[in-house]
């Protein structure tokens, strides 16, 4: 009696559990019938690892290149503070130097930079004068130092004086170089190629077929999916830490892996897609089972156990998560993508609570693992600042753009690349949620002046922030605009594991509001110029505008920067491409040069590559670091670059140590 009692009792556990022990919810990893075979976490694991070894190197070099452009700890926590001094920069000693150091100038570089914006600053005679006869001086004093070739050296050339104070740099101590695995396979360059109508590069595909391998095979191997669909549900269990590990913003599986959260966002669709279909399967299996066993009213009647009807509200919140999570919804209408991500998530988090015990135990894993990312970002990524938010002026022939720009005191903690998100509760005069949205943007400055957003009109919540600045005044002739308190959240994203100053030769392309990126990617080569951290002679920022006045509010900016960059130890080239023109031609105004046509990218990228190797050349001893070419901008402009660079003989390729092409994945657009 004693032991049919046991048997009973223990057969009631089972049940709870659809066959596994209650006492004992980990007895399925070795239970082949109801449960994919271990083997397959492992593969899964090793997936995971094997991306995870490839970055350490990479992790290590940062490491110990961290004083000198590493920036291994940077773009983690914004700071009002200035950066630390870099060690490269020394005094006392180098050149003998008979000058008065420059004083720095009161003002801020962000307050310059705007006051060149408008037309009359510069889009005429100050355009065309370059940096700028007649015009302000630079935002950087122009050094007057003599250069190293003119100084009496006291002890020798190894130093020069910095342009921005009274103090001596090494000449050059660049960070260490580790290439890129697209630089180093055969072929490698067509990992990053995105496939038509797929919007996935073949990298991406090869890692979601890998993944999507590994489900099946926990589905179908040695399983029957009708007669034993329990397994499918464990499948689908299984991978939600993973799906909540790659949504968090403060992703330590994209710090491991060398990736930031927005490159690894494909892999977390895809695998969320994944979990759908096991489910579905989960679901479909006992519904076959139970048709068959007793047709329409015996699933009636399953329907209504309540751990039966929690699962199939978790199966709905699925679907409804997946179906607002098609393209077309999550770009254009973003907002709708947001509210529903969010009902689908809370829903099937409890719905999965009540289901079993084995899924109530995972979905709270997956709430704590959400709760530490919302917990990280509000304590170490949240800050509350005074902006200054500023409309530009639009170009006449395009009344309805026009761009916006965002100061913020903040002057330290982030890498050029990386973006932020902003959110402006004084919007709430503009009616609607506006005040309650949360955008991001990239950084279009680097560190050591303030934080500065370029924001264009493109949408509805860009126009209405573009109409919340302009009750301050477009800009013209003075610094004008509207202050008031914004939230930022991050820094986030960025070049990763990737050193752009340590590459031999550097090419920025931009293209629309990728310019952005463009921008703060060349100040900051300029800083670690400045202080000695830079290994190329050459860089080359291309940008390509529909018009000349789309150009003009950035040509002052760009010119000061130019005339900052040429007093360092780097050949600064900038030019600008003018799409729709009705002729042909090239024009040189300052130190920008003008071509009125399309850039033909595989000639802009082969130039790039016959610079590099010149300055290889006349750098005897050196050694090969390769080119790196930086691009963000339409998908057109990216996979135009990533053609340029597949259509570089592999001769000339390896004459410089190769070329790696980089580019900020796609931010969700939200207008």
């Amino acid at each position: 009696m004693t032991n049919t009692s046991t048997t009973s009792s223990t057969l009631v556990g089972r049940a709870a559990w659809g066959g596994v022990d209650a006492e004992h919810p980990f007895e399925i990893l070795s239970n082949p019938h109801e449960e994919p075979p271990i083997f397959i976490l492992i593969l899964a694991l090793i997936l995971f690892g094997f991306f995870i070894l490839f970055n350490i190197p990479k992790l290590v070099i940062r490491w110990i290149s961290n004083k000198n452009g590493g920036e291994l700890f940077n773009g983690i926590k914004l700071s009002s503070k200035l950066p630390s001094p870099s060690p490269n920069v020394v005094n006392g000693y180098g050149i003998a130097l008979a000058q008065t150091p420059i004083t720095p100038k009161s003002r801020s570089r962000a307050s310059t930079f705007v006051e060149k914006y408008g037309p009359g600053s510069g889009a005429g005679a100050g355009a065309g004068a370059g940096a700028g006869a007649g015009a302000e001086s630079p935002i950087y004093p122009s050094p007057i130092y003599q250069t190293p070739t003119t100084a009496t050296p006291l002890r020798s050339f190894n130093t020069y004086p910095s342009p921005s104070s009274e103090r001596l740099i090494r000449k050059s101590n660049p960070p260490k170089h580790f290439p890129s695995i697209t630089s180093i396979l055969p072929g490698g360059s067509w990992i990053d190629t995105t496939v038509p109508y797929i919007g996935y590069t073949i990298g991406q595909i090869f890692l979601c077929s890998i993944w999507a391998a590994l489900t099946a095979l926990g589905l179908f191997y040695n399983n029957d999916i009708v007669k034993a669909p329990v397994r499918s549900g464990f499948v689908a269990t299984n991978q939600l830490p993973v799906v909540f590990l790659l949504a968090g913003k403060v992703n330590w599986i994209g710090y491991l892996v060398g990736k930031g959260y927005e490159k690894l966002n494909f892999l977390h669709r895809f695998v969320g897609r994944c979990i759908f279909i096991a489910a579905t399967f989960h679901a479909g299996g006992y519904l076959a089972k139970w048709l068959h066993k007793g047709g329409i009213a015996h699933v009636s009647e399953a329907s209504q156990t309540p751990f039966i009807m929690a699962g199939i509200v978790a199966w709905a919140a699925f679907a409804f998560i997946g179906l607002t999570s098609i393209p077309i919804v999550r770009k254009r209408m973003y907002g709708l993508f947001w509210i529903s991500h969010w009902i689908g998530f809370v829903t099937a988090v409890i719905a999965l609570s009540f289901h079993k015990p084995y899924t109530g135990l995972f979905a709270t894993i997956c709430m704590l693992l959400y709760a530490k990312d919302l917990i990280l970002r509000l304590l170490f990524k949240t800050h509350i600042v005074p902006a200054k938010i500023i409309a530009l002026p639009a170009p006449t022939s395009d009344p309805s753009s026009g761009s916006i720009q965002i100061v913020l005191p903040l002057r330290s903690g982030w890498r050029a690349g990386q973006h932020v998100f902003i959110r402006i509760p004084a919007m709430q005069e503009m009616g609607g949620m506006a005040w309650l949205e949360n955008h991001p943007f990239t950084i279009s400055s680097a560190e050591g002046g303030e934080l500065i957003l370029i924001i264009k009109k493109s949408g509805g919540w860009t126009r209405d922030l573009y109409d919340f600045a302009s009750k301050g005044g477009i800009l013209q002739l003075e610094v004008l605009g509207r202050n008031c308190k914004v939230l930022v959240e991050g820094p986030y994203g960025g070049p990763c594991s990737t050193i752009f100053s340590s590459y031999s030769g550097i090419m920025l392309i931009a293209g629309g509001s990728g310019i952005s990126y463009a921008l703060g990617m060349f100040e900051d080569v300029i800083k670690k110029a400045e202080e000695g951290h830079l290994r190329a002679s050459t860089v080359h920022l291309v940008r390509t505008v529909k018009s000349y006045e789309h150009a003009v509010p950035l040509i002052n900016h760009l010119a000061d920067l130019h005339t900052r960059a040429y007093e360092t130890s780097f050949k600064p080239q900038i030019t600008i491409y003018i799409s729709r023109s009705l002729r042909k031609e090239s024009v040189i105004q300052g130190n920008i040069q003008f071509i009125t046509q399309r850039p033909d990218l595989p000639t802009v990228v082969r130039e790039g590559v016959y610079r590099t190797r010149r300055d290889n050349l006349s750098n005897a001893g050196s050694g090969k670091y390769g080119l790196i070419v930086g691009v963000c901008g339409p998908r057109r402009l990216i996979d135009g670059a990533n053609l340029a660079s597949r259509s570089i003989p592999s001769k000339d390729r390896k004459d410089i140590g190769g070329v790696t092409v980089r580019f900020p994945s796609a931010l969700i657009p939200r207008h």
